[in-house]
């Protein structure tokens, strides 16, 4: 849930066309949120690098051009409110 949390915040940033930054946040919690986002196609733009195994995040970048997808913004008016 806590992902789904995240993954809201930074969709709202993007929509207001923030490019999401990971600040003080792990790359782990931020990586899984960006992660969310793409596999749900709720953004484009956005890639997740992981460790060898495929398990441990250790990167992730962000497009210039990112965008929020029709899914994404559905998504955000069903969850409005919620990102807190």
């Amino acid at each position: 849930m806590q992902v789904e949390k995240r993954a809201l915040h930074i969709l709202a940033k993007m929509k207001n066309g923030i490019k999401p930054e990971q600040g003080s946040v792990d790359l782990e919690a931020f990586g899984e949120a960006l992660h969310f986002l793409d596999s749900n196609n709720l953004a484009t733009g956005i890639t997740v690098n992981r460790s060898g195994e495929g398990k441990e995040i250790v990167g992730y970048s962000i497009e210039e051009e990112y965008s929020v997808t029709v899914s994404g913004y559905e998504f955000l008016e069903k969850n409005v409110g919620q990102e807190e």
